[in-house]
């Protein structure tokens, strides 16, 4: 479980940065449910490296030219720590 907990943390903690605000409950039930869906993936398939997408959306009021769009993602790499 521990695992699991950093993992959503982390995210929870990244997309709260990003939007400079608290994360809706119901966003955070949805970042839980992808954390764990994630971790399970990976301890079943015995801890082999994985990748979860987050994808945050565009940032239509940083976009300086009206023919792009611009879609966010954050990438996070789950692997076994080796030290």
């Amino acid at each position: 479980m521990e695992g699991l907990n950093a993992l959503y943390g982390a995210i929870k903690y990244d997309l709260e940065r990003i939007s400079g605000s608290r994360v809706y409950e119901k966003d955070l039930q949805t970042i839980r449910k992808l954390a764990s869906d994630a971790f399970d993936n990976y301890v079943k398939g015995g801890r082999k490296p994985i990748e979860l997408i987050i994808n945050i959306g565009e940032r239509v009021d940083c976009v300086r030219s009206g023919d792009l769009k611009i879609d966010r993602r954050i990438a996070y790499s789950i692997v076994p720590r080796t030290y």
